[in-house]
């Protein structure tokens, strides 16, 4: 009989994904990687490729998913969330730092 131990059993969690919508800042940052050292997915929006650069490495890549999309577009935040949600899990939360998400009540309904 086998044990699992913590270093072979994988983090997982309920409501496993967030959306964060970024404005290239080293707050965007900090709430990205804070949320995937807290062993969440996380899907990453950005208004331009540059903002989202940071997070296309090899050392986040079965964590962390972005996307170029204009986050004052409705259609466009409702087409990242239903991605977000079949790459990523269920979404817990929508992060939006910069406040860049123009319909932010209709974004949260959307969200667990």
């Amino acid at each position: 009989m086998s044990r699992a131990t913590a270093t072979t059993t994988p983090v997982t969690n309920l409501c496993s994904a967030v959306l964060v919508v970024t404005d290239g800042t080293l707050r965007s940052r900090d709430i990205v990687m804070r949320s995937v050292g807290s062993g969440y997915n996380v899907v990453v929006v950005g208004r331009q490729a540059h903002d989202v650069v940071d997070y296309m490495n090899a050392a986040l890549h079965e964590q962390v998913w972005t996307f170029v999309a204009d986050p004052a577009d409705p259609e466009q935040v409702s087409h990242i969330i239903e991605r977000a949600i079949d790459i990523a899990g269920p979404l817990m939360m929508i992060i939006d730092p910069g406040g860049l998400l123009a319909d932010v009540e209709a974004a949260d309904r959307r969200v667990a």
